[in-house]
């Protein structure tokens, strides 16, 4: 079920995100929200990886966590981990940083 949501995720990201930044001035404050919502679960997303079993060159199925971990940061963990920053978030607070500094 969570993987399901995932992908919807991933599809609401990879279509209407782009839209946003190309053709959208301003986020409302619903938006950015459910923004943040989206990033928690990606966050949630890489949380879970590290405890999700996976088959090695051999076919086998690797339970063992520091092997999954060990597999995980090697492979996409710095791709999810850069890709779930919540970048609204951190311009929102960098604008707000900037008008205070100016008055």
């Amino acid at each position: 079920m969570f993987d399901a949501l995932i992908i919807l995720l991933l599809l609401y990201t990879a279509t209407y995100v782009p839209f946003k930044i190309c053709y959208e001035d301003e986020t409302s404050n619903v938006q950015f929200v459910f923004d943040l919502l989206v990033d928690f679960c990606f966050f949630v997303d890489i949380i879970l990886t590290f405890f999700t079993a996976y088959q090695d060159n051999l076919g086998t199925l690797e339970t063992r966590k520091s092997k999954i971990a060990i597999h995980y940061i090697k492979g996409f963990f710095v791709i999810d981990v850069v890709t779930t920053l919540p970048f609204q978030l951190i311009e929102k607070l960098y604008i707000s940083e900037s008008l205070d500094d100016e008055n």
